[in-house]
C-alpha cells in the first residue's frame, strides 16, 4: 500500500491529517496527490493510522444462497453451441522496435499444451459455419 497507486488516496489523507492536525477535505487530498507528497508516507505511518481507527479498509463477503437449476438447464438447451466471436487483428508494431521471437511466440513465453480430456470423446456437432466442434469443449461449466 505504501508504494501501490492504489493506495494513494489513503496515503494523502494520513499525510493531510499530520499537516492539517484534522481530517483533510477531498480537493487537499487531490493537491496532496498531484503534487505527489503522498509518496513521503512510510509504512509504518499507514500501519498506525490504521490501527487507531484513523483509517479504514472496507471488505465486503458474498455468501452463495442459491442456485437456479432450472435456468441453468434453459441456457444450456437454447444455446448448445456457443461459438465466440473471432479475435480483433493485432496492431502493427510501431517502426523501429523489434520484438523477439523464437519460432510463433513472442519473448513472453508459452502456454503449455493440454492433454486430451477424458470428456474429449463426446460426440461432436456441425456448427451453423459448416465447422465441426466438440461439445465437450463448448459446454465448460
Amino acid at each position: 500500500m505504501s508504494r501501490k497507486a492504489w493506495g494513494a488516496k489513503p496515503r494523502a489523507r494520513i499525510l493531510g491529517r499530520k499537516e492539517f492536525g484534522r481530517e483533510p477535505t477531498e480537493r487537499e487530498v487531490q493537491k496532496i496527490i498531484a503534487n505527489e507528497r503522498h509518496k513521503t508516507i512510510t509504512a509504518d505511518e499507514i500501519k498506525a493510522a490504521y490501527l487507531q481507527g484513523k483509517e479504514r479498509m472496507g471488505v465486503w463477503s458474498m455468501k452463495c444462497v442459491g442456485y437456479d437449476n432450472d435456468f441453468q438447464r434453459q441456457l444450456s438447451e437454447r444455446f448448445p453451441v456457443w461459438i465466440p466471436a473471432p479475435p480483433r487483428p493485432k496492431k502493427q508494431s510501431k517502426v523501429g522496435k523489434k520484438s523477439t521471437t523464437v519460432g510463433n511466440s513472442t519473448s513472453r513465453g508459452q502456454k503449455r499444451k493440454r492433454s486430451e480430456s477424458p470428456d474429449s470423446d463426446m460426440e461432436s456437432e456441425d456448427s451453423d459455419d459448416g465447422r465441426r466442434r466438440s461439445l465437450s469443449k463448448e459446454l465448460k461449466l
